[in-house]
């Protein structure tokens, strides 16, 4: 397998198996008031991740998935604005650990499996979340809207968190789809 092969496959991994894990986070409107509600304890529920970050709330949240095809956990810190998620997803057999770091303008996500990684515009991510009826949006990026069951606690926040790997290379995913649209033969 080529080295940007297995880029792709890793990639497409962590953004599947990272987004589910990382949505698993996600908070609805009214549990939102209940998280803050709740700031000093444990709270529990279903939430999105644009849940959890409009709550303004220092939190560090546990999550868990599984499905027939595969099974994902991990941790999820949120605080001012910004979000990060490490995750370990188990799919046919294989393990992955992927990260990803929301910092309100970028999405960035990648594996421990190769120095490369991708980002791409949370507003782009958003967007197609609301405009993608087709059901593959989630295999391109995260759903910030998606409803997750977490378990959250109280964290203090700690800036180093949110800083993005050292020896990772991050290719911007939005301008590598326009690149390859562009490139695309026209219907008639």
């Amino acid at each position: 397998m080529s080295k940007t092969a297995l880029m792709y496959l890793v990639g497409g991994i962590v953004v599947i198996g990272g987004i589910g894990t990382y949505m698993i986070s996600q908070p609805t409107l009214q549990d939102a008031a209940e998280v803050r509600e709740q700031a000093s304890g444990k709270a529990t529920g279903k939430m999105s991740m644009k849940d959890l970050i409009a709550a303004n709330i220092s939190q560090k949240c546990t999550v868990d998935e599984s499905n027939d095809v595969s099974q994902s956990s991990g941790v999820v810190y949120v605080a001012n604005g910004k979000l990060r998620g490490d995750f370990q997803s188990m799919a046919s057999g294989m393990t992955v650990q992927s990260h990803m770091i929301a910092d309100g303008e970028y999405s960035y996500v990648w594996t421990s499996a190769t120095n490369q990684g991708f980002k791409m515009p949370v507003s782009a991510q958003e967007s197609a979340a609301v405009s993608d009826t087709s059901g593959t949006q989630g295999q391109q990026s995260v759903d910030y809207n998606q409803q997750l069951g977490y378990a959250c606690e109280p964290w203090t926040a700690d800036a180093n968190t949110f800083s993005l790997p050292s020896g990772v290379t991050f290719t911007d995913m939005s301008t590598m789809m326009r690149d390859a649209q562009s490139g695309l033969p026209t219907g008639r």
